[in-house]
């Protein structure tokens, strides 16, 4: 990252060891070329000498970061903001590393310290706004979009906008899970089908809607809510609530990112916008277009060519997804999803030792990764190593909708000579093949 490395040339350090001052020279030097890998084997010479240089720590923790190693970064970088509170770079990517890893509530504190050492540092807004809405702190959250409500300049846009949707899709897991069975989240279950044009389940949601609550639809279209919208957050408790801020977060996101593509129509953020709107539609060369021209103004973005990526995989241009998806694990080296896709690629290709390879290295990096254990015990089928497959697929049995991981589950404990277990799996398996088969006739019924 630029941002990191510019950082670098601000740490300054003189003393008599020659040793010293030459790995510190040259890991600024690696640095400002963006050899990150060379850096951090400087900086981390400089600190086999000096473990107290606090400097080259808070280097040592931004090349950290800067190859998406952010558990690594978080290390490195708290151990520099303890020695020294003021460190502005240290306290700013600390709190930026702790969000990447989930850690949110130590990213606060970080982020409000930098914010504190820079009230205009916009990282650090950015990144306390992100923090306190996955956490679901909206009134502080309310407090960050302040920050950015009345700048007019592409970034702050796309920050605000992509805050209100994320609250919106917080508010929209809260309401599936609490309150599935209700009329509310059949009816959000329609609004969500019609707006990627599946008007036969949006159809079939609003029916079951209507049927669990004939008032749902008029009062569904009562005027959207206005006022202290985090205080109407943290006071939604009832499904009908729910639905009517994620309706009103939802909007307040499109009003932000219609003023983006008013202004900016050619900007990055714009184009990611349109891929993402064309990919939720499924139309698949549009969005990859998108994708292309965000990808040429932000090339050091490893989500933009992940989402590249995924469109390749899905228009089945194999090469071209595995060039997008490791160049995006060479941004970001803590992506266990971008080394799932290169398993999912490398699989298709019937490269089977190359997508295990993959698939353990997403599986180290997320062990809650489902799809990659999934994907990796039948690669091990593939590969006839029955012993390694069944404790992959074992795990991730609660993806198995319709009979597959079962029957090969059953596939490994034959072959292993586990009788018993084997029959048992293979009886879930057609169990679960019977269920998808009566559902899809349903289906057809209804039609």
């Amino acid at each position: 990252m630029i941002l990191a490395s510019g950082f670098c040339s601000v740490f300054l350090y003189a003393q008599s060891e020659p040793t010293v001052a030459d790995h510190f020279r040259r890991g600024q030097a690696a640095a400002a070329r963006l050899d990150y890998d060379r850096a951090i084997a400087e900086f981390q010479a400089v600190l086999k000498i000096d473990p107290t240089l606090v400097q080259a720590r808070a280097n040592l923790g931004l090349m950290y970061y800067s190859t998406g190693e952010y558990s690594k970064a978080a290390i490195e970088l708290s151990q520099a903001a303890r020695a020294e509170s003021d460190l502005l770079p240290a306290q700013l990517f600390l709190g930026l590393s702790d969000l990447k890893i989930g850690a949110t509530r130590d990213g606060i504190v970080a982020l409000r310290r930098a914010a504190r050492l820079d009230p205009d540092n916009v990282e650090a807004r950015r990144g306390l706004l992100a923090c306190y809405v996955a956490a679901g702190d909206y009134g502080p959250a309310s407090e960050q979009l302040q920050f950015f409500a009345d700048r007019t300049d592409e970034q702050s846009l796309f920050i605000v906008g992509q805050a209100y949707l994320d609250i919106g899709k917080t508010l929209t897991k809260r309401l599936a899970l609490q309150y599935r069975d209700s009329a509310w989240a059949h009816l959000l279950a329609g609004d969500l089908a019609r707006d990627r044009s599946d008007t036969k389940t949006a159809t079939d949601e609003y029916g079951k809607a209507q049927s669990l609550d004939p008032s749902v639809s008029a009062r569904s279209k009562a005027p959207l809510n206005s006022g202290d919208l985090a205080m109407q957050l943290e006071s939604a408790q009832t499904p009908e609530a729910l639905y009517s801020e994620i309706r009103t977060t939802t909007r307040l996101g499109e009003q932000y990112f219609e003023k983006l593509q008013n202004a900016y129509p050619d900007s990055a953020f714009s184009h990611q916008l349109r891929g993402d709107v064309y990919r939720l539609r499924q139309d698949f060369p549009s969005a990859l277009a998108e994708y292309q021209a965000a990808v040429q103004k932000r090339p050091d973005d490893a989500a933009l060519h992940q989402s590249a990526g995924e469109m390749y995989i899905q228009l089945h241009r194999l090469d071209e997804a595995k060039a997008e998806l490791q160049e995006s694990a060479k941004l970001n080296r803590s992506s266990a999803e971008a080394n799932y896709l290169l398993g999912q690629v490398f699989s298709k290709e019937n490269q089977l030792e190359a997508a295990a390879g993959y698939l353990r290295r997403a599986l180290q990096l997320d062990p809650n990764l489902l799809q990659a254990r999934a994907l990796l015990g039948t690669v091990y089928m593939h590969l006839d190593k029955p012993a390694q497959a069944a404790p992959e697929l074992e795990k991730a049995l609660a993806l198995d909708y319709y009979g597959d991981l079962h029957f090969q589950l059953y596939r490994a404990y034959k072959a292993l000579g586990q009788g018993e277990r084997a029959a048992k799996a293979l009886a879930i398996s057609k169990q679960l093949r019977q269920k998808s088969l009566n559902a899809a006739v349903a289906k057809i019924g209804e039609a």
